[in-house]
């Protein structure tokens, strides 16, 4: 099929499940023909959603789909008026010819996103196949997603969303791009954890301290897991000079194993991560958690009149203001 000339606009009636209504899209289809694209603002005022269809085989000119979807989605925010980007547009992103045998997965897709969809909560990306008979199967989750975001129904979200630690997104969207950033480039974890181990990493902050727990929960699970990331950091905290004033708190320590491992089992495991860089996986942990970028997440649920006494240094204390995310209790909703 040629380049797309012009606008093409077509009313279309999008599947949904469930007890959703129908989904009527009016769709202003914009081609690749670049001379048309910057007349887009012109049409842009009664906007939505947008909907961004990406060719997941096509690495190439991958590059050049992230800059024009920057541009169309603050083209959008901008005519639209905007102001707050948790307020922003919905965008589907559509990762499609997820059939072809080398394209890129899902959570490929969303790292090398990320700098566009990370200070985006209203952005999301779904994988599709519209070429095989069953294309229904991965086209309706994305049109349900499109409906609920349109609908702003509280009733729609997801298990995770109503258990996960809730975060203002706002002041952490630049943090969780540079965490997705560093890790993409980051050590090895079997380095990180040796570097650990002889007290040398080489840094020593927030992000050290989740992808440490991170890495050693998802190689040892979290019963033994829990009594090396004590021990190690106990260590760590009384002999490297990176630490000078600090002291070991277990009640601290507790609440971040808990809150990384609960983000762990909320992330799926049937993925292939074949041709991605090598933390992708804590990457993916990332884009699926991002509340764990926020450092003073422990507010959420201890007063510092608690959470700062002796006492919870010493022994685990618990929460005061509400209690921590359960995984009995999220398994048993799923249920």
């Amino acid at each position: 099929m040629g380049e797309l000339l012009g606008f093409n606009v077509e009313t279309i009636r999008a599947p949904t499940s469930g007890k959703r209504g129908p989904l009527a899209l009016t769709c202003w289809d914009v081609g690749g023909c670049d001379k048309i694209r910057p007349l887009m603002r012109h049409y842009a005022s009664g906007t939505d959603a947008v909907v961004w269809v990406l060719d997941s085989n096509d690495r190439e000119r991958l590059p050049e789909a992230i800059d024009e979807l920057r541009n169309t989605l603050r083209t959008v925010e901008d005519v639209r008026g905007d102001e707050n980007i948790k307020d922003a547009v919905p965008c589907l992103i559509l990762a499609n010819k997820q059939d072809l045998p080398k394209a890129m997965r899902l959570d490929e897709v969303r790292i090398k996103l990320a700098h566009v969809i990370g200070s985006r909560p209203s952005c999301t990306v779904f994988p599709t196949s519209l070429v095989r008979g069953d294309y229904l199967s991965t086209l309706t989750p994305a049109m349900d997603w499109l409906y609920d975001a349109l609908k702003k129904d509280a009733n729609t979200q997801s298990v995770s969303d109503k258990l996960a630690p809730q975060v203002s997104t706002d002041p952490l969207t630049k943090k969780l791009t540079s965490w997705v950033d560093r890790s993409s480039k980051d050590v090895p974890s079997g380095e990180l954890l040796t570097k650990f181990e002889q007290v040398d990493l080489p840094s020593w902050d927030h992000y050290t301290h989740v992808r440490i727990a991170y890495t050693i929960l998802k190689t040892y699970g979290r019963q033994k897991g829990k009594t090396l990331i004590f021990d190690g950091l106990e260590k760590y905290i009384k002999t490297s000079p990176q630490t000078t004033g600090r002291t070991f708190h277990v009640t601290m320590t507790y609440f971040w194993i808990q809150i990384v491992h609960f983000g762990m089992q909320s992330v799926p495991q049937d993925f292939d991560f074949e041709d991605v860089e090598e933390n992708k996986d804590f990457c993916r942990f990332l884009l699926l958690n991002p509340f764990v970028v926020d450092g003073s997440l422990w507010e959420d649920y201890y007063t510092k009149g608690v959470i700062m006494t002796p006492e919870a240094k010493a022994q685990m204390v618990l929460p005061d203001k509400k209690p921590l995310p359960n995984l009995i209790a999220r398994d048993s909703i799923r249920r």
